[in-house]
């Protein structure tokens, strides 16, 4: 290490030692670390709480489909139901009306419902 860089450490450490002895400093330091395995944790903990999220399926072999939703919902995490819609208006009609989120239509296409970023 050259000279200059050693010096900065120096200056540092002993500031560091310095303040670390006040007690301003350790009740700073332990209030930081809560808040921050609280903005870790909080989510993890109120998504457990999440109700499910509705997936509609038209058309196709729903069994299989539903297997794969279901599957897909485990590897994720996310909590679902599997509602079998007749045709594609009426999934988008239960889309609009916010009893799903996105119906996915066996071999053709998913829809999904759009969500601001208010809501």
């Amino acid at each position: 290490m050259n000279r200059g860089v050693r010096m900065t450490w120096l200056v540092a450490r002993r500031e560091l030692r310095q303040r670390g002895r006040s007690r301003a400093f350790a009740i700073s330091t332990i209030v930081l670390m809560v808040a921050v395995a609280l903005a870790v944790a909080l989510p993890a903990i109120l998504s457990g709480h999440a109700k499910p999220q509705r997936v509609g399926i038209v058309g196709g072999n729903q069994a299989t489909a539903t297997k794969i939703v279901q599957e897909a919902a485990r590897i994720t995490g996310t909590k679902v139901t599997v509602v079998a819609e007749p045709d594609v208006p009426a999934a988008e009609t239960g889309m609009r009306s916010g009893n799903m989120r996105v119906a996915l239509v066996i071999g053709s296409e998913v829809i999904s419902k759009q969500i601001s970023v208010g809501e």
